[in-house]
């Protein structure tokens, strides 16, 4: 278990929290506390170590955003306003 939260540490620096961690394998669910969304969420030790924003889903919809906003400034410059609060549903 403590290898783990090194290991978590390690990649995503202070993001999550670990107190309420009950690991068990590699395989089962856990419970991990988004510290910049102020959410819990389940994920498992494999799919929080291997996802490049360790399983929170609020995480991943950021990253895909900015993803999304860096290719659009690219391609369009700054002609067209994107704003996250309608774009939340979108799958991109």
């Amino acid at each position: 278990m403590h290898a783990f939260i090194e290991k978590s540490k390690n990649k995503f620096n202070n993001i999550f929290s670990y107190e309420k961690l009950n690991y068990i394998s590699t395989k089962k669910s856990i419970n991990l506390y988004c510290n910049i969304h102020k959410k819990e969420f389940t994920t498992t030790v494999r799919n929080h170590l291997d996802t490049i924003c360790g399983g929170c889903i609020d995480c991943d919809f950021d990253y895909r955003f900015l993803k999304f906003q860096n290719k659009s400034i690219k391609k369009y410059s700054n002609n067209f306003i994107i704003n996250k609060k309608y774009i939340h549903k979108w799958k991109f």
